[in-house]
């Protein structure tokens, strides 16, 4: 019997066709931009998703209103050791994505107040196979592993400013920290010095009896500790951007309050090369900078001689600060400053230019 390869033709046609359709067919539950669900309290998100060569991935992420997530992957019937990662998080429209070292990580809104998982184009996946999490009850992740900060230990307690995210996490008093003291008393050059850490631990969410509940680190090995270094720094992370006045030292004390202040107010500076321009919370500035490693010098700064007498304070709080500031490390999304004894200085926030 012979074949009408035009009816072949055809009905293959009519396959692709439907099967196009199909996939057309799938509905996305997302999120209109103006519904998105952003988190105002601790959160946390649960789903098993789709995976090539296992039976799934259990997936446990905790987003916190200060903008850090704690990420968690198990692959099913593989290694019992989860793939842990933390970092800081950021709500573009619908999207919210996580900063990771290597890449970002992308998900988009839910109607059903979740997140659905993003491609490697950065789009929805489209999909009858759910790739999406959903909330759950708070559940804090504990985390183990790697963590670097500027460690400082005064009035009997310690705290860390974690590198990746700029958090302060309380230090609990176990043995690894008694060693750890006393690297730090013999490094320090003055009270309120910082000195940089490396070390494993575990991030550790706890209710204390006094305060909020919020993480705090158990030190389990100490692996390095280092005089007059930051967390990393480049010059290309840094120029071309201004950066706003956002915090005193903790430890000053009879420094203007810098929410009293309207943002443009505010101090700010922006390195080019070698050149600094500003805005002293007065008036313009300008001058000559010097950015190697983490060694920053600045000036002598010429500026112009207005008198504003409702920044004057202000400014003559942040003018010293372009001459003692030494070192400089990026903690989180924090530009920071540090003088030649490592004592916090001030803190920055890079400004989100205007769109037109």
């Amino acid at each position: 019997m012979s074949r009408n390869p035009c009816k072949i033709i055809g009905l293959g046609a009519t396959l692709m066709l439907l099967t196009a359709c199909a996939q057309n067919s799938i509905h996305l539950d997302l999120a209109a931009p103006d519904k998105v669900k952003v988190p105002q309290t601790a959160s946390s998100y649960q789903g098993t998703l789709p995976c090539a060569d296992c039976p799934g991935i259990d997936m446990h992420l905790d987003l916190l209103p200060d903008g850090r997530y704690f990420l968690q992957e198990v692959y099913q019937d593989r290694s019992p050791e989860p793939l842990q990662s933390f970092g800081r998080w950021q709500l573009d429209g619908t999207r919210l994505i996580l900063q990771q070292p290597e890449q970002e990580l992308i998900f988009f809104a839910t109607r059903s107040g979740g997140w659905l998982k993003a491609d490697t184009e950065g789009r929805p996946i489209q999909s009858q196979l759910n790739y999406s999490l959903q909330p759950v009850p708070w559940q804090p992740l504990k985390l183990e592993g790697p963590i670097q900060g500027m460690l400082l230990y005064f009035a009997d307690s310690a705290i860390l400013s974690e590198c990746r995210t700029g958090a302060l996490y309380p230090i609990e008093m176990n043995n690894t920290w008694l060693e750890l003291e006393r690297s730090y008393l013999s490094s320090r050059s003055g009270a309120g010095s910082y000195l940089y850490l490396e070390a494993q631990g575990q991030q550790i969410w706890t209710q204390p009896e006094e305060g909020p509940a919020r993480h705090h680190l158990h030190l389990q090995q100490v692996q390095n500790t280092t005089a007059n270094a930051t967390c990393p720094v480049s010059p290309a992370a840094i120029e071309g951007q201004s950066w706003q006045l956002s915090a005193w030292s903790p430890l000053a004390l009879d420094l203007p309050d810098l929410t009293q202040f309207q943002a443009e107010q505010l101090p700010q500076l922006t390195l080019t090369g070698q050149q600094m321009s500003g805005f002293t919370g007065c008036n313009s500035m300008a001058g000559p900078a010097l950015f190697e490693g983490n060694r920053l010098n600045l000036g002598p700064v010429a500026s112009t001689r207005r008198y504003c007498h409702d920044t004057a304070e202000l400014e003559s709080q942040f003018l010293p600060l372009l001459e003692q500031v030494t070192y400089t490390g990026l903690e989180g999304n924090a530009w920071v400053w540090y003088d030649a004894d490592m004592r916090r200085l001030a803190s920055f926030q890079a400004q989100t230019p205007e769109t037109p």
